[in-house]
């Protein structure tokens, strides 16, 4: 992890602006590494979509935590960030009928609509993989027994096979499930029942309240200071509209240190 004192020296070391007062921490700083922390979201965000990138590279923002599902087969990730702690960025997989910590762990009694995080129970690291598919897919896949997730082999434990999607808000006035919501299928199988999901969470955005405490930290590898610090430099050279070589040296850099190109 990076603190924003790391940051803050490789950048004012590249502004010359050691020990001055010329560059200030809420006005320049904090803002300019916000926008690289967001720049560097875009880039693993495609980097995840295209299956490229380091697992490593993300091992401080990645989770696996074992959720309840509602009676849908569904799980509101977003309505969920308050128990969690903080926000899901980005899911990388599901995992139905996962092994527990304790073992055999069951659902809770819960209404229909409710899903739920369950902090008392973790991941063993095993389960069956579920396969992503859109919404589009869902009608068809219901009825095919070739495609994961279907209904048709929900009812033989051996051949069973699994599918999640994203449905986000599919909210009523009287089936409130939640904002963010997946859903694994086979809903006959999956309903009011544990899975586990492995996620990115969201990174620390820093604030005039934050950036200077110690238990703040920008949850990247140390590996990824220079291209931040550099990315935060090109925000700060937009700001200046001087024209110097700031710009053009910061994004040399950052496409040499981080090899992924960001438009």
């Amino acid at each position: 992890m990076i603190t924003y004192a790391e940051l803050k020296e490789v950048m004012a070391a590249n502004l010359d602006a050691e020990g001055s007062e010329r560059y200030l921490d809420v006005q320049d700083y904090v803002p300019a590494i916000n926008s690289a922390i967001s720049r560097a979201m875009t880039a693993i965000g495609w980097a995840i979509a295209n299956r490229k990138g380091s697992e490593e590279a993300l091992r401080d923002l990645t989770y696996v935590r074992i959720f309840q599902t509602n009676s849908e087969g569904g799980v509101a990730i977003s309505s969920l960030a308050p128990a969690l702690g903080h926000s899901i960025w980005n899911v990388l997989g599901v995992y139905a009928q996962p092994e527990t910590v304790p073992p055999n762990a069951l659902p809770n009694a819960q209404q229909d609509n409710v899903s739920l995080y369950r902090p008392d129970v973790a991941w063993s690291g095993s389960g069956s993989s579920v396969e992503r598919v859109t919404l589009e897919e869902v009608p068809v896949l219901r009825n095919n027994a070739f495609l994961s997730g279907n209904e048709v082999l929900a009812s033989n434990p051996k051949r069973v096979t699994f599918a999640y999607y994203i449905v986000g808000n599919a909210s009523s006035t009287d089936y409130n499930s939640g904002i963010g919501e997946i859903r694994v299928l086979p809903k006959s199988v999956t309903k009011k029942s544990l899975v586990a999901i492995s996620y990115l969470a969201q990174p620390t955005e820093l604030d005039a309240n934050n950036y200077n405490l110690p238990t703040t930290f920008i949850e990247f590898p140390q590996s990824m200071k220079r291209t931040l610090a550099n990315w935060a430099l090109q925000y700060i050279s937009w700001k200046q509209g001087d024209g110097t070589n700031l710009q053009a040296n910061a994004m040399r850099d950052a496409q040499e240190l981080f090899q992924l190109t960001v438009n």
